[in-house]
């Protein structure tokens, strides 16, 4: 065969590397780039799905932390439901207290009041005297006396010296002393005496003036 010397054309055809004609040249790229596109990309959507959905499930409580709860929840009721019962019962003293109070108050008054009506003051004989130069001063206290019952009166000017001094309730005895306490603070006298020569017929108030 004969031997030509290469031309440019021969040196195109190298350049080209063809292995027969119309064939696709073989990819020139290494196999392991691949592979090492493989092993960094798969962890790191597997990673970005993990998170996407362990952010979207409710975490669901746990039995100790739920049971916790509703032990602190029950023990918290009945506190309050104590706390009630001990206000209820405190009040309920307190309103017992004031009912035994209003009670008390009451007897007492109905026995002031029965010890009042226990003594007929209209039965007692009773002569207030005007020992001033204070005109109508002996009425004004006879009035006085009437509105608690002491309607058996005398009225006059006292005769009988200048003893006493001062202004005083005389009774006649014991029996009487009740009704003549009674008289003296009803008009605001502090001296009350005993005397059966001074009040010879039940009670007798001398006025002077002070």
């Amino acid at each position: 065969m004969n031997e030509y010397d290469k031309d440019e054309f021969d040196r195109l055809a190298e350049e080209r590397k063809v292995r027969g004609a119309h064939r696709v040249p073989e990819s020139s790229k290494p196999w392991w780039l691949a592979l090492i596109a493989v092993v960094i990309i798969v962890p790191v959507l597997a990673y970005y799905a993990t998170t996407f959905f362990t952010s979207d499930t409710p975490q669901a409580s746990s039995p100790a932390a739920t049971s916790a709860s509703a032990s602190a929840t029950t023990e918290k009721s009945d506190n309050n439901t104590k706390k009630e019962k001990n206000n209820t019962n405190a009040d309920n003293s307190a309103t017992q207290e004031n009912n035994n109070n209003s009670n008390n108050d009451s007897n007492e008054e109905k026995k002031d009041n029965s010890s009042s009506s226990s003594t007929d003051y209209a039965s007692i004989r009773v002569a207030v005297y005007n020992g001033t130069k204070k005109s109508g001063l002996a009425q004004e206290k006879a009035d006085r006396l009437k509105e608690i019952g002491f309607v058996n009166q005398e009225v006059g000017n006292y005769a009988g010296g200048s003893s006493p001094r001062s202004t005083t309730v005389y009774y006649k005895d014991s029996s009487l002393k009740e009704a003549a306490d009674k008289i003296a603070s009803t008009l605001g006298i502090s001296q009350v005496t005993e005397s059966s020569s001074a009040a010879t017929e039940g009670i007798v108030v001398v006025l002077r003036s002070e």
